[in-house]
């Protein structure tokens, strides 16, 4: 596998989220902001993130540095609460199981919405291609079934589907993949004569990413593999216009490795 040299690399010994200094808040996927009292426990020179920030600031700029605020852990939650009003109560929060939910138990309670006159408003937006290259032509995916002969596959890495799995492991304990699977479609793996475990590589003009077939129920024509190694052959600095979010797509052509 290829990987771009790296120049410099910094490593901060901060805290884990339940050693914070004066605890922590974690928002889950129904909206719920929970707390999590301070674990008392200090191991080497582990600092809280926030004391690591304040630290960069007075020695980056010591003329400014009390600007930043973020003096205590409390403090901090006085202030998102004050900036985002929707999280008002977070300041609340001190014991273990304290947590309120933001926006109420339903959003848009007797469809009621925050919005001037009171309604929700639907507008139609011209949605990009997400299977096109750079270039803006057209390939497998983009709406065609793609064509194995030509080995050429839209790939993405699985930056959602690996969080909290794979992130300290070798084996994805979702799925059972390694690190350096390549989730193929098995009608596609039939087409390019590839079993489970055979090597291919993945190359397009980034750079390439030599793996393992692991057949898994994905679209014909799509590939995943697995971050930050797969990141060689994404495009840097593409980013979504409307949301900001980093692209994690890439077109590749695959070829079958012989083993050694």
């Amino acid at each position: 596998m290829f990987i771009e040299p790296i120049e410099e690399v910094i490593l901060l010994p901060a805290k884990t989220r339940y050693e914070q200094d004066d605890g922590g808040t974690e928002t889950s996927t129904e909206r719920r902001v929970m707390f999590s009292p301070e674990i008392p426990r200090h191991i080497g020179e582990t600092k809280a993130e926030w004391k690591i920030l304040r630290e960069l600031a007075a020695a980056v700029h010591p003329e400014r540095a009390h600007l930043l605020g973020c003096e205590t852990g409390w403090k901090m939650r006085e202030e998102i609460a004050r900036v985002i009003p929707s999280y008002d109560g977070i300041q609340s929060l001190h014991d273990t199981g304290d947590a309120f939910q933001y926006g109420g138990p339903h959003l848009c309670a007797n469809w009621k919405f925050p919005t001037p006159d009171g309604k929700a408003h639907f507008r139609p937006v011209p949605l990009p291609n997400p299977m096109a290259s750079p270039g803006g032509e057209r390939g497998p995916g983009s709406g065609d079934v793609a064509t194995p002969s030509q080995r050429e596959f839209s790939v993405s890495t699985r930056r959602g589907k690996q969080f909290n799995t794979l992130v300290y492991a070798e084996i994805d304990p979702l799925n059972g993949a390694p690190r350096d699977a390549v989730l193929m479609n098995p009608e596609d793996a039939a087409s390019l004569h590839v079993v489970r475990n055979d090597r291919v590589i993945l190359k397009n003009d980034l750079g390439s990413f030599s793996g393992r077939v692991f057949l898994a129920q994905i679209a014909r024509g799509n590939l995943q593999i697995h971050w930050p190694e797969g990141n060689v052959i994404i495009r840097r600095g593409v980013t979504d216009p409307s949301g900001g979010v980093p692209d994690y797509n890439a077109r590749v052509r695959v070829e079958k490795l012989a083993d050694t």
